[in-house]
């Protein structure tokens, strides 16, 4: 399930689906928000970007300009340094010119470097506000985070839809995702991925794992919650229908007996076993409880025994018995 915000506050100007309508992830447009602003925004950006990169054109022949000048002038300082200092061929007077005009030439050209600089980073902003300007444009229309059906429209067309409130409702029917909250008792022995658990939903049983467990407990109830992601089959497991969760915390091979055979007495659990035409009393350690069977951890019972499950509460060890059929047992 997705709750379908717009990402930025508008005016909702279409809303091509209504509720139950089929959508596609990515693909199906759910409702957009008024853009003429947003275009007008992104077409400013677009003419910044524009006129910041003529700048730096401009800043680039600039320094290539700069450049020429102070290579003349550095080859000019040079020579006429030669010509002063070895043979005094020229006067110090063109000496000094040609030394300030390298020197000035030299700044000119970290000058423009610096503007050429300047003009890069102008023009970065620029392309930043543009990719942002688009982006907004884009947020403009919203479409569907899921391929499933719409459940619900909150707004209509004209209506002002705030940013991070809900607009529509959509489902993926074929997914679903089970919550069932436990005790926190069981929270250590819970592992996602690992756990299985079996869910029944009408006159449906499923055994899958678990995907997900809480991060804490929650402190007043002492209960964490569970989450179990499967497939809908139309019938039972539908969204929004009830279903029994049980963990399957530990398992194990066991001999087994079933649950109404055991009875307790004074001395422990004890099963009646059918020897002859006597039922023998045989002392039994139970464990693991499932829905029809007893774990049997110890007792003298081996795999064939005929344990009695009905009319034994008040049999003795040893005590004669007859076997009788349904109608006789009515």
């Amino acid at each position: 399930k997705a709750f379908v915000s717009p990402l930025i506050s508008g005016t909702i100007e279409k809303m091509p689906v209504d509720e139950g309508d089929l959508v596609e992830a990515g693909k199906t447009v759910l409702f957009q928000i008024e853009s003429l602003e947003l275009e007008r925004s992104r077409d400013i950006a677009e003419e910044a970007l524009r006129v910041a990169r003529l700048a730096t054109r401009e800043r680039e022949a600039n320094l290539a300009r700069v450049q020429a000048e102070y290579d003349q002038a550095a080859r000019d300082y040079e020579r006429y340094k030669r010509l002063f200092e070895k043979d005094k061929a020229v006067s110090k007077t063109v000496f000094e010119q040609a030394e300030t005009q390298f020197k000035r030439l030299s700044a000119m050209k970290t000058h423009a470097g610096a503007l050429l600089d300047l003009a890069r980073e102008e023009e970065k902003r620029a392309a930043l506000s543009l990719t942002i300007a688009e982006k907004r444009l884009r947020d403009a229309t919203v479409r569907s985070p899921l391929t499933g059906i719409v459940s619900a429209r909150m707004r209509e067309p004209g209506e002002f839809a705030e940013a991070g409130h809900p607009v529509f409702v959509v489902i993926d029917p074929k997914r679903l995702e089970v919550r069932a909250i436990f005790s926190s008792e069981y929270y250590p022995l819970v592992k996602p991925g690992e756990t299985e658990a079996v869910i029944k939903a009408g006159n449906t049983t499923r055994r899958v794992r678990v995907s997900y467990k809480s991060p804490s407990v929650e402190e007043k109830l002492r209960t964490f919650l569970i989450k179990i992601y499967l497939e809908a089959d139309g019938e039972n497991f539908i969204p929004g229908a009830m279903a029994d969760v049980t963990l399957i915390l530990e398992k194990r091979t066991a001999r087994a007996v079933p649950r109404n055979a055991v009875l307790l007495r004074a001395e422990g659990n004890v099963v009646f076993v059918v020897r002859g035409e006597r039922a023998l009393k045989v002392p039994v350690e139970t464990g693991l409880k499932g829905k029809d069977f007893l774990e049997l951890r110890e007792g003298k019972l081996v795999p064939g025994d005929r344990v009695i499950v009905r009319g034994h509460s008040f049999l003795a060890d040893g005590e004669k018995i007859r076997i009788v059929s349904g109608e006789d047992a009515q």
